[in-house]
C-alpha cells in the first residue's frame, strides 16, 4: 500500500494537469484497499493455522499433549490451539496415552489443508491434569 501511495503522490505531483483534479483522487482511492487489508489481517489473527508453518518449524522439537487416539496414530495439541497427528509408524515404539505430556518433532506442516504429521520423541509426563506449557 505505501509503494501505491507514493506512486499516486509522484504521478499527481509530476502532472500539472492532476494537480486538482477530483476524478484523479476518486480514480485511485486506496482507502477500500486498505480497509480490505485490514480485515483480512484481523481475520487471519485469529486463525492459529494461519501462520502455523513460521510458528512451528519443519524439524523444531516442542511440547504437545495427547488429545485422541486413532488405530493408525495420536493426535497431540500444541499450546497455541493447533493439533497434529502422530502416525502410528513415527511413534519409535512408544505407546502414548491420552493426556500424556510429550516431546515431538515436526514433519511438515500443512497450513491449506490445516494438517501436521509430527514424529514422538519421549513422554514427557504421564497422564498431565491440563493443558500448561509452561514447564
Amino acid at each position: 500500500m505505501s509503494f501505491l501511495k507514493s506512486l499516486k503522490s509522484d504521478i499527481k505531483s509530476s502532472s500539472v494537469f492532476l494537480k486538482d483534479d477530483f476524478i484523479f483522487d476518486n480514480l485511485i482511492d486506496l482507502s477500500e484497499c486498505e480497509r480490505a487489508i485490514e480485515r483480512v489481517e484481523q481475520s487471519a489473527s485469529e486463525d492459529p493455522w494461519f501462520n502455523a508453518d513460521k510458528n512451528l518449524k519443519r524439524g523444531r522439537v516442542y511440547k504437545a499433549l495427547i488429545t485422541n487416539s486413532e488405530p493408525y496414530g495420536f493426535f497431540a495439541e500444541f499450546d497455541i490451539g493447533i493439533t497434529g497427528l502422530i502416525h502410528k509408524t513415527k511413534l519409535n515404539d512408544i505407546v502414548p496415552s491420552i493426556g500424556d505430556k510429550v516431546s515431538v518433532k515436526i514433519c511438515w506442516v500443512d497450513v491449506i489443508q490445516r494438517k501436521m504429521s509430527l514424529e514422538l520423541l519421549e513422554i514427557l509426563e504421564e497422564e498431565a491434569d491440563e493443558l500448561n506449557f509452561d514447564d
